[in-house]
């Protein structure tokens, strides 16, 4: 009854874990990508103004022209070539994403993703009937364009970056991004470039190399407001990519989305004129040591670059058990890596969340590790 291209998109291991908080008592929830800031006043009355000044309906497919000039004018600062028709809104990353994957895929293609990966990169490539190849970046989670060439074959069709990245906070170095792009026109395949967390870092260097942006042809940048601006509810997302692409992308939204929220997108031009929180990745750097200092002696930690996820290894026994174990009355919510990978030797822990709490949450996961390996 159901149609087959379902048959292997999972739930999603994220929301899973996060959908069991509600029915735990005193449970310390460290399982979504979601900053724990609020939004700015400036940018939340903007969208109450737009409200109430019934900015409430359908805007055109690809965005108010307003939005996408504030776009262009702030990627011209950042040293792109870019044109104001390259942009497209989206509803979200996620929308994006979707648009992309749609848009370029067919029966049989494959898309080559790094693993771990984001969830949804896999299960859209399975909505998309077609197939994952996975890269294994493990131990290190450090991306290279010639892990990326041994994966290539004449059904390769899309291959896709993300940096910093989920789960791990790795960033892929800009050179490699540089190479893979060159690859990839060589073999006529698209590369996705998705750049979600790029305002959380915690290395002092370029992490985009903004050459890449002469020339679009193979190219399809994905950015947005959720995490930045902790605006993850309004769902308002951007793309940058060649013309015949977005001719593509409206099509599709024109009977998906329709369009990104309306009285968001003009909230979209605040958040963009007020621009990022200068003080934002310290902050989170601050929370990124704290586990890193608390966690280290117990479980086997990469640093993350950026992002705010953390991916320990388990010194024994599986990940998913270990979730399990803490997923109690007075325990924590963490995500095992299955959710990102077919190895269940990880789990994902966000720091965003305030520091007592992320204190607590590290201090009973030591309880829980300790407890667990007895």
């Amino acid at each position: 009854m159901f149609s087959k291209r379902l048959e292997f998109v999972e739930e999603s291991g994220i929301r899973k874990m996060f959908n069991q908080v509600g029915e735990l008592k005193d449970v310390i929830d460290l399982t979504l990508g979601q900053p724990d800031f609020k939004i700015n006043d400036e940018i939340k009355a903007e969208a109450c103004r737009a409200i109430l000044n019934e900015k409430n309906r359908y805007t055109a497919t690809n965005g108010i022209l307003g939005l996408r000039e504030m776009l262009y004018e702030k990627k011209k600062q950042e040293g792109w070539t870019i044109d104001l028709e390259n942009l497209f809104v989206t509803s979200g990353t996620s929308g994006a994403i979707f648009l992309s994957f749609n848009t370029l895929l067919e029966q049989g293609d494959e898309v080559i993703i790094t693993e771990p990966y984001y969830n949804e990169y896999k299960n859209l490539t399975y909505l998309c009937d077609a197939k994952p190849v996975f890269v294994n970046i493990y131990p290190e989670f450090t991306l290279t364009a010639d892990k990326i060439k041994d994966k290539i074959t004449s059904k390769t069709k899309l291959i896709v970056l993300n940096s910093p990245a989920n789960p791990t906070g790795k960033i892929i170095n800009k050179e490699e991004i540089i190479k893979i792009v060159e690859l990839s026109k060589k073999h006529n395949i698209y590369v996705i470039v998705d750049l979600i967390y790029k305002d959380f870092l915690y290395i002092d260097k370029e992490i985009f190399p903004t050459e890449i942006t002469e020339d679009y042809s193979n190219l399809i940048i994905i950015e947005g407001f959720s995490k930045t601006f902790s605006m993850t509810g309004w769902r308002l997302g951007y793309v940058v990519t060649n013309k015949n692409v977005i001719q593509q992308f409206t099509k599709i939204q024109q009977y998906t989305f329709l369009c990104a929220p309306s009285p968001f997108q003009y909230a979209g031009i605040k958040a963009l004129e007020i621009g990022v929180n200068p003080n934002m990745s310290q902050e989170y750097m601050e929370k990124k040591n704290i586990v890193m200092e608390l966690l280290s002696p117990y479980f086997q930690i990469t640093d993350p670059e950026g992002a705010f996820y953390c991916f320990p290894k388990m010194p024994i026994g599986s990940a998913s058990e270990f979730a399990k174990f803490c997923a109690t009355d007075g325990g924590i919510m963490i995500v095992p890596g299955t959710a990102f990978s077919q190895y269940d030797t990880n789990f994902r822990l966000s720091f965003a969340t305030d520091n007592i709490n992320l204190i607590n949450g590290c201090k009973r996961l030591i309880r829980k590790i300790t407890a667990f390996q007895k």
